[in-house]
């Protein structure tokens, strides 16, 4: 029995219940696809095109009933992301390293502390006197430091008066005046500090 009589009488005994084939699509034309069965050298089996298929792929094919239609496209492949992929990472990369940005200027941002040495002293002469300030331990690393000395003092000797700021353990900074002057002087000393804050 030649394929021709073999695929026929496979045909007439499975009329009712439908074959599976597998096979090769030859020809698209239309809404039929021609599908070469495997294992057969008989003329391309016409199908309904069920399905997406183009020449040259591997195909399952129904027959029932002296109708044949495509089931599954066996060579083409699922879904390809690959590329829908790459832009997500590419854009998420971006995102992060935009995070990664704002992060850093955000660590870079000055925060302003500002105030006084708790009021205003009496500084003698040749001494030195001060007050450790309400700020400093928040800071992450030693803040710069801006003082403005006020005094009631008109002297030529006034500007003899300076300040310093100074650490003081774990406590913050010591602000200090030293009258290097002959004279005891009224003072006030203002502050401002600016310096990245501990998270």
């Amino acid at each position: 029995m030649n394929d021709f009589t073999r695929l026929i009488a496979s045909l007439k005994h499975d009329k009712r219940t439908g074959t599976d084939y597998t096979g090769t699509v030859t020809k698209v034309d239309g809404g039929t696809a021609y599908v070469r069965l495997t294992g057969s050298q008989i003329s391309d089996t016409p199908c309904a095109l069920t399905i997406s298929a183009k020449v040259g792929d591997k195909v399952r094919v129904r027959v029932s009933g002296g109708r044949a239609w495509l089931t599954g496209n066996d060579t083409a492949p699922p879904t390809n992301d690959t590329e829908g992929i790459k832009v997500v990472k590419t854009e998420n990369s971006a995102l992060i390293e935009r995070i990664r940005v704002l992060e850093n200027r955000l660590d870079e941002v000055p925060y302003i502390l500002s105030g006084d040495i708790g009021g205003a002293m009496t500084i003698e002469s040749g001494a030195t006197g001060g007050a450790i300030g309400t700020f400093g331990p928040e800071f992450l690393t030693p803040p710069n430091f801006f003082t403005e000395l006020q005094t009631s003092n008109i002297s030529p000797q006034i500007g003899r008066v300076t300040v310093s700021t100074e650490s003081v353990d774990t406590r913050g900074y010591k602000i200090s005046i030293h009258n290097a002057s002959s004279i005891a002087v009224f003072v006030l000393v203002r502050w401002v500090a600016i310096g990245r804050l501990k998270r």
